[in-house]
Protein backbone atom coordinates (compact mmCIF):
# COMPACT_ATOMS: atom_id res chain seq x y z
CA UNK A 1 0.00 0.00 0.00
CA UNK A 2 2.81 2.38 0.75
CA UNK A 3 4.55 1.97 -2.18
CA UNK A 4 1.45 2.82 -4.38
CA UNK A 5 0.95 6.17 -1.73
CA UNK A 6 4.67 6.99 -2.29
CA UNK A 7 4.98 6.17 -6.42
CA UNK A 8 1.30 8.75 -6.08
CA UNK A 9 3.73 11.41 -4.56
CA UNK A 10 6.54 11.22 -7.51
CA UNK A 11 3.64 11.17 -10.22
CA UNK A 12 2.23 14.90 -8.78
CA UNK A 13 5.80 15.91 -8.42
CA UNK A 14 8.81 14.36 -10.45
CA UNK A 15 11.44 16.01 -8.59
CA UNK A 16 10.08 14.86 -4.89
CA UNK A 17 13.42 13.15 -3.68
CA UNK A 18 11.79 11.91 -0.06
CA UNK A 19 9.92 10.19 -2.40
CA UNK A 20 11.87 8.64 -4.06
CA UNK A 21 14.48 7.90 -0.96
CA UNK A 22 11.44 6.44 0.71
CA UNK A 23 10.21 4.34 -1.91
CA UNK A 24 13.63 2.88 -2.02
CA UNK A 25 13.73 1.83 1.73
CA UNK A 26 9.99 0.66 0.82
CA UNK A 27 11.73 -2.15 -1.41
CA UNK A 28 14.28 -3.06 1.36
CA UNK A 29 12.26 -2.97 4.41
CA UNK A 30 8.21 -2.73 4.24
CA UNK A 31 7.56 -1.46 7.61
CA UNK A 32 10.45 1.28 7.45
CA UNK A 33 9.44 3.90 10.15
CA UNK A 34 10.54 6.76 8.66
CA UNK A 35 9.26 5.82 5.61
CA UNK A 36 5.93 5.37 7.30
CA UNK A 37 6.13 8.72 9.00
CA UNK A 38 6.76 10.63 6.19
CA UNK A 39 3.40 9.32 4.24
CA UNK A 40 1.55 10.53 7.02
CA UNK A 41 3.85 13.53 7.01
CA UNK A 42 2.77 14.02 2.96
CA UNK A 43 -0.97 12.87 3.85
CA UNK A 44 -1.09 15.62 6.67
CA UNK A 45 0.62 18.40 4.41
CA UNK A 46 -2.64 17.24 1.58
CA UNK A 47 -5.38 17.80 4.66
CA UNK A 48 -5.97 14.23 4.35
CA UNK A 49 -6.07 13.81 8.18
CA UNK A 50 -7.57 10.39 7.93
CA UNK A 51 -4.94 8.85 6.03
CA UNK A 52 -2.17 10.34 8.01
CA UNK A 53 -3.00 9.16 11.12
CA UNK A 54 -3.34 5.62 9.54
CA UNK A 55 0.26 5.96 8.28
CA UNK A 56 1.34 7.28 12.24
CA UNK A 57 -0.65 4.89 13.98
CA UNK A 58 1.19 2.69 11.50
CA UNK A 59 4.45 3.73 12.19
CA UNK A 60 3.61 3.05 15.82
CA UNK A 61 2.84 -0.37 15.29
CA UNK A 62 6.54 -0.88 13.93
CA UNK A 63 8.52 0.97 16.24
CA UNK A 64 8.83 2.27 20.19
CA UNK A 65 10.80 5.06 21.45
CA UNK A 66 10.01 7.84 19.06
CA UNK A 67 7.79 10.40 19.56
CA UNK A 68 6.94 12.02 16.46
CA UNK A 69 4.11 9.85 15.39
CA UNK A 70 2.46 10.72 18.62
CA UNK A 71 2.42 14.27 18.43
CA UNK A 72 1.40 14.42 14.85
CA UNK A 73 -1.07 12.52 16.10
CA UNK A 74 -2.08 14.95 18.62
CA UNK A 75 -2.15 17.64 15.89
CA UNK A 76 -4.87 15.62 14.04
CA UNK A 77 -7.19 14.67 16.68
CA UNK A 78 -6.63 18.60 17.92
CA UNK A 79 -8.24 19.53 14.90
CA UNK A 80 -10.89 17.06 15.01
CA UNK A 81 -12.20 18.19 17.86
CA UNK A 82 -11.10 15.12 19.67
CA UNK A 83 -9.59 16.76 22.36
CA UNK A 84 -9.35 13.73 25.12
CA UNK A 85 -7.42 11.57 22.52
CA UNK A 86 -5.04 14.63 21.65
CA UNK A 87 -4.32 15.36 25.27
CA UNK A 88 -3.15 11.89 25.98
CA UNK A 89 -1.28 11.98 22.73
CA UNK A 90 0.34 14.70 23.81
CA UNK A 91 0.83 12.90 27.36
CA UNK A 92 2.76 10.32 25.86
CA UNK A 93 5.30 12.57 23.74
CA UNK A 94 6.27 14.33 27.13
CA UNK A 95 6.74 10.84 28.75
CA UNK A 96 8.53 9.60 25.98
CA UNK A 97 11.02 12.93 26.23
CA UNK A 98 11.32 12.60 29.55
CA UNK A 99 12.54 9.28 29.25
CA UNK A 100 15.28 9.89 26.76
CA UNK A 101 16.16 13.08 29.27
CA UNK A 102 16.21 10.94 32.16
CA UNK A 103 18.64 7.99 29.92
CA UNK A 104 20.92 10.56 28.68
CA UNK A 105 21.40 12.43 32.28
CA UNK A 106 22.02 8.60 33.47
CA UNK A 107 24.89 8.18 30.94
CA UNK A 108 26.67 11.50 32.33
CA UNK A 109 30.03 11.28 34.30
CA UNK A 110 29.71 13.10 37.74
Amino acid sequence: MAILHYKQAINCDSTFIEAYNNLSSFALQPNHPQALSSLGNIYMDCNMMSVAASFYKATLAVTTGISAPFNNLAIIYKQQGNYAEAIACYNEVLRRLLLMVLSIEGTRWH
